[in-house]
C-alpha cells in the first residue's frame, strides 16, 4: 500500500474573454499490488491528501484550496475523502482539508459489486461493502458535492447518482448533464474548456 508518485502539473486555460486562469493540480499513482482490494485504495488515498496537505507548498499551491475529482471508482474515492474525519486520521490534518468534490459517474454503493466475477480482485463482502460505500457516511460539515453522468450510461450508474444526491441533500449541490456521454467519454469532457464538465469544476472551485 502507498503512493507511488504524484506529478505537478500547472494548466494555464481560458476562463473568460481575454483572460486565463491557472490551475496546479496533482496526479497521483497507486501502487498495483497482485491482489488488490478497495480498502487499499481508500488507504492510499488517505494518505495521499494528508501528504498533499502538507506538502502542497512544495509545488506552488495553496494548501487551503484542495479539491478532489474523480472517475467511476475514483469517484466512490472523491466521496471517501468527502466524507473523512481529517482531524482523527493525523494530528494537525485540519476537519476542512478537502473543500469540495467533483464525481463523475460514481460507485457510490458497493453492494452490487458483490455479484460481479471481478470481485474475486476487489474481495469485497458483506462487511467491507457497508464499510466502502459512501452512501453509508454522512460528511458532518457541508462540504459541497457536484456529481455528472453520461446520458448514454447503464441505468445502475444513473441511479448511483440519484442516491448520493438523496443521501447526502445537505452537500449537494447539483448534477451536470452530460447528453451524448458513454461511461468512458464523459471523463474526457474534463479536459475541454467547453464543456459543461469542465465549466462545473471551476464552478465547484469558485473560478467563475
Amino acid at each position: 500500500m502507498g503512493l507511488v508518485k504524484a506529478e505537478a502539473e500547472r494548466v494555464m486555460i481560458p476562463h473568460e474573454p481575454g483572460s486565463w486562469v491557472e490551475i496546479r493540480g496533482l496526479v497521483y499513482g497507486e501502487r498495483r499490488e497482485a491482489e488488490r482490494a478497495v480498502i487499499n485504495d481508500v488507504r492510499q488515498m488517505l494518505a495521499a491528501h494528508a501528504w498533499l496537505y502538507r506538502n502542497c507548498r512544495r509545488y506552488g499551491a495553496p494548501r487551503n484550496r484542495i479539491y478532489v475529482s474523480g472517475h467511476s471508482a475514483g469517484a466512490q474515492l472523491t466521496a471517501m475523502m468527502l466524507a473523512a474525519e481529517w482531524p482523527a486520521y493525523a494530528r494537525g490534518l485540519p476537519e476542512d482539508l478537502v473543500k469540495g468534490g467533483l464525481a463523475v459517474s460514481g460507485v457510490f454503493d458497493l453492494e452490487p459489486l458483490l455479484h460481479v466475477s471481478f470481485n474475486s480482485d476487489m474481495r469485497l463482502d458483506a462487511r467491507s461493502v457497508r464499510k466502502l460505500s459512501p452512501i453509508n457516511y454522512r460528511p458532518r460539515r457541508v462540504v459541497p458535492l457536484y456529481t455528472a453522468v453520461g446520458s448514454d450510461e447503464s441505468e445502475e450508474f444513473r441511479r448511483q447518482n440519484r442516491l448520493i444526491a438523496a443521501r447526502w441533500e445537505h452537500c449537494f449541490r447539483r448534477d451536470i448533464p452530460m447528453p451524448g456521454c458513454h461511461h468512458l467519454s464523459v471523463i474526457e469532457r474534463l479536459g475541454d474548456p467547453g464543456s459543461a464538465l469542465f465549466a462545473g469544476a471551476l464552478e465547484l472551485m469558485n473560478l467563475r
